[in-house]
């Protein structure tokens, strides 16, 4: 076998979807991120060089892993280790400017620079991006066809807006819908939570006993 004839038939087959996922004139890039370090995390890697190879397929089964797996690969390019979820990525870039060092450390403002654009795509957004680059690469890898694709752009992640096609940047709702849905409770605060839940069902033990000595008394 020719070495260099099966690498470059490979990554020529590779190279449509990762230029479309780290960005091209259809799909947005990731800020500052480029193509460098995304190709080297992607030659080192047969796992998400099957998952660009699969973006393309029709089986539902494939296609479900195959963005599991370009999710984690994203997680990748954003240097943060032993996590695959874009969302805790965000958490935790973000918590590492921001959060406390100390439980007992004053609250005050801290007036830090923070550039949300560093931060990888939510979630459902990435959804989207990946539909895009999904349609885009299908239509590259075949493009000497006469009909590249069937699919549809309006199903992946464009919507027609006049006479143009503009992203459909995510679905769902834009902030959650309560203050509940984003609180973070800690250790400590479970832990103090369970004690008054102790202390709670202490004094009512407590009080029952009074009321068992107040009828004994009675009698």
């Amino acid at each position: 076998m020719n070495c260099t004839e099966f690498l470059v038939t490979l990554y020529a087959k590779l190279y449509h979807a990762f230029h479309a996922i780290t960005g091209c004139d259809y799909t947005p890039a990731f800020f500052r991120k480029g193509k460098v370090k995304p190709f080297k995390i992607l030659e080192n890697s047969e796992e998400y060089q099957l998952a660009f190879d699969n973006i393309i397929s029709d089986d539902k089964e494939v296609l479900e892993t195959t963005f599991v797996t370009l999710e984690k690969f994203i997680c990748q390019m954003y240097g943060v280790k032993n996590c695959s979820i874009v969302n805790d990525v965000r958490f935790h870039l973000f918590s590492s400017t921001f959060k406390s060092k100390k439980s007992d450390e004053n609250f005050d403002k801290k007036f830090r620079n923070f550039d949300s654009s560093s931060l990888p795509p939510c979630k459902v957004e990435l959804e989207q991006h990946l539909l895009r680059v999904r349609y885009v690469t299908k239509i590259w890898r075949n493009a000497h066809s006469k009909h590249p694709t069937s699919l549809s752009p309006m199903a992946f992640g464009w919507t027609i807006n006049g006479d143009k096609y503009d992203f459909v940047w995510f679905l769902g709702d834009q902030l959650p819908s309560s203050v509940a849905d984003i609180i973070v409770q800690n250790d400590l605060e479970d832990n103090e939570s369970s004690q008054e839940d102790d202390m709670n069902d202490t004094d009512k033990d407590s009080d029952d006993d009074d009321d068992d000595y107040e009828d004994d008394s009675f009698l």
